[in-house]
């Protein structure tokens, strides 16, 4: 009888080792994404603007909206009655020109103006957002529902390179996995010469401007919502 109960722990126990194995591929696989997503696109476009891709859905969806024909306000709407909203694809998409005005964007986002007035940020955007080409991108890799940073972060990206012309640098705040092992450790502290939007696993949805450094927080989604709102202040369609 002892030696049935024991051989049953043993193999309880090996069936508890691929388990934590998976279980640490898969947050690895995470991580790794969550910095590819940066290194990627970062490359890909860091020397030039993206052309806005000729989406007839989106464009005739703009017309429409703008001539009052749109059927319901989940299809657009005009936010303060001068920006065009439309909703293709599970996404808000909102029309930018270019600086030098020659070319335009569909710049799409999860959430449209409405979903995120309720976010109000806080402090004052230091001037190194807009003298400096490169920007850290940091997030804490042993945070919980990274999958959802790693979506905020692409929506991020997209802007920073595409509207912005910048190039963003992934990075970690500790180096405590092997997907950070190669990757600058960067935080609020530490660096104070290049600008850095950190994104922190938080119960409070907020964006908080500290000198040189975003806090970019929230938890599942709402790191998305937050993305949203601080890129909506930063085209200048909300306050």
């Amino acid at each position: 009888m002892i030696i049935l109960e024991e051989t049953k722990n043993i193999s309880s126990e090996k069936k508890d080792v691929p388990e934590e194995k998976a279980s640490l591929k898969s947050d690895k696989i995470l991580l790794i994404s969550i910095i590819g997503i940066v290194l990627i696109l970062g490359i890909f476009f860091s020397v030039m603007y993206i052309p806005k891709p000729k989406i007839n859905t989106v464009d005739d969806l703009n017309r429409k909206n703008i001539d009052g024909k749109l059927g319901t306000d989940e299809e657009g709407y005009l936010y303060k009655g001068v920006y065009s909203f439309v909703k293709s694809a599970d996404l808000w998409f909102f029309q930018l020109k270019s600086p030098s005005g020659k070319s335009e964007y569909d710049i799409p986002l999860h959430f449209g103006p409405r979903e995120l007035e309720d976010i109000n940020p806080k402090g004052r955007l230091s001037s190194l957002f807009t003298n400096t080409t490169e920007i850290y991108i940091t997030f804490d890799p042993l945070a919980p529902e990274l999958q959802y940073t790693a979506l905020a972060v692409g929506e991020l990206d997209q802007s920073i390179i595409t509207a912005f012309a910048k190039l963003p640098i992934a990075a970690c705040d500790k180096n405590e996995t092997s997907a950070c092992s190669n990757r600058p450790i960067v935080t609020c502290d530490n660096i104070k010469d290049i600008p850095v939007i950190y994104f922190r696993y938080n119960e409070t949805t907020e964006i908080l401007y500290i000198d040189n450094c975003i806090i970019v927080q929230g938890n599942g989604m709402e790191q998305v919502r937050a993305v949203d709102r601080m890129l909506l202040q930063w085209y200048g369609v909300m306050d």
